[in-house]
């Protein structure tokens, strides 16, 4: 799930909610009503302020009746340096938010480059998941998916180069590898898929 978001607080701080490969939308269900409900959109500091560098990161809450933005959690800590957070869902079977951490710059195949975390949405940090990982999803424009498939409870997860995979939300580690997503003959180019969503989740 992805949502367009551009603003400025009244704090002066820019963020924008990533799109493709660096977005991710947790919704929490309170109630079955809307307005109950509460959304995070995952998104990043354009600019340096309050001491944060550019490219921090911070969970925006929002709106989901008009997609207003409505505050912001303080700044995501406890990420390995050199990731950013490239997707975010909740787990449907315990409520936990789990998001994916990301180091385009590693191109060695044998040096782990993703972490998987959970996150507490009110404070920011995040806790690791078993070890670092090695996923092969693309540079730093490359789009990404991630969404949890709530009937075998493993998080999916796409790139726009096409690969394909399956996590263990308990390990934190490779259920699968699947095979590169296709398409059907006829198909004018890639799709370039690089959004995955499951119902129920």
């Amino acid at each position: 799930m992805s949502l367009p978001l551009h603003s400025r607080s009244a704090t002066g701080w820019s963020f924008r909610h990533l799109l493709g490969a660096t977005a991710g939308l947790g919704l929490l269900l309170g109630t079955a009503d809307v307005q109950a409900q509460t959304l995070y959109g995952l998104g990043t500091l354009t600019q340096p302020a309050n001491g944060a560098p550019a490219g921090s990161q911070t969970l925006i809450t929002i709106n989901p009746t008009n997609g207003a933005p409505t505050g912001f959690s303080p700044f995501v800590s406890g990420v390995t340096p050199g990731q950013r957070l490239v997707g975010m869902d909740y787990r449907p079977n315990t409520g936990q938010a789990f998001v994916l951490g990301y180091d385009a710059s590693i191109t060695s195949t044998s040096t782990p480059n993703a972490q998987l975390y959970t996150i507490a949405p009110a404070t920011g940090v995040v806790t690791a998941v078993g070890a670092a990982i090695r996923l092969e999803l693309g540079g730093a424009t490359d789009r990404i998916g991630f969404d949890f498939n709530p009937t075998v409870d493993r998080i999916r997860v796409v790139s726009t180069n096409d690969r394909n995979y399956r996590l263990n939300p308990v390990t934190g580690g490779v259920a699968a590898t699947d095979g590169n997503l296709a398409y059907a003959d006829g198909t004018p180019a890639d799709a370039n898929v690089g959004a995955v969503a499951y119902t129920n989740s």
